[in-house]
């Protein structure tokens, strides 16, 4: 059992500095002074301490982590977006800087990806293979890429009851969105999953031309969102029980 719980994914609440402007510190000699492994020192012109950063760490998948680390870190100073550019062509995602997010949605957003890194481990996949020729896309195909098989994983949790269906849409979600920025900058080739794009309807009482969105929103009636194929269907949703489920007592005239 040991063996097993140190190979298991965990948040280690760290202090870091994410300061602006790093370089290599040299020393009078102007040589670059280094660590006990022989790593350059790295200073920042202007410090960024934050504290109590919620970093993923896995012994055994250490490479991952790190790449799942940046994710965060760009996540938190709004370096990574996940709306819209209004720059940009609307079917890209955002790499300009955006709106940061606080350390609570970073957190939720490490506590969603732990149980990816621990289905990698336990599977024994390769977060990176995805799939070779964008044409060649089957049903078949999916079922071999291990992003889609750990969607799969979380879909039969959700419907046999043993997962929520908020809590299964967020980790695929951010699964999702941790992909979408490996494919920004060509940590993998191409996505593994296939961008859609919605209209959420959006009347007004008047028929009027809302300004706030300008002559987007006249040609689609309707406010643009972006998903994925690898978003959760909510046919999936648990039944709640309704009074007309329950037990009830016979009536008078019944009896």
């Amino acid at each position: 059992m040991s063996s097993i719980s140190t190979c298991k994914a965990r948040i280690l609440s760290s202090k870091i500095n994410l300061g602006y402007r790093p370089y290599f510190v040299r020393g009078d000699d102007m040589q670059y002074i280094t660590d006990g492994h022989g790593a350059r020192e790295i200073a920042y012109h202007t410090d960024r301490i934050v504290k109590k950063f919620p970093l993923i760490y896995c012994l055994p998948r250490l490479e991952l982590c790190c790449e799942l680390n940046l994710f965060l870190f760009q996540r938190y100073t709004g370096e990574f977006s996940m709306k819209l550019n209004k720059n940009q062509d609307e079917e890209h995602r955002s790499t300009a800087i955006g709106k940061p997010i606080g350390l609570k949605t970073v957190r939720s957003l490490a506590d969603s990806l732990l149980p990816f890194v621990n289905w990698l481990i336990i599977e024994g996949a390769d977060w990176q293979e995805v799939i070779a020729e964008p044409l060649t896309i089957t049903e078949d195909s999916l079922d071999l890429v291990p992003i889609w098989r750990y969607r799969n994983y979380v879909y039969k949790k959700v419907k046999a009851g043993e997962l929520a269906y908020s809590t299964g849409r967020n980790r695929v979600n951010v699964v999702t969105s941790f992909y979408q920025w490996s494919h920004l900058n060509k940590r993998i080739r191409i996505l593994p999953f296939e961008m859609i794009k919605k209209i959420i309807p959006r009347k007004r009482k008047d028929g009027g031309l809302d300004m706030l969105m300008g002559m987007s929103l006249a040609k689609t009636n309707g406010l643009p969102i972006f998903t994925t194929s690898m978003a959760l269907p909510r046919s999936i949703t648990q039944k709640k029980a309704t009074p007309a489920d329950k037990l009830t007592p016979y009536r008078n005239d019944e009896l």
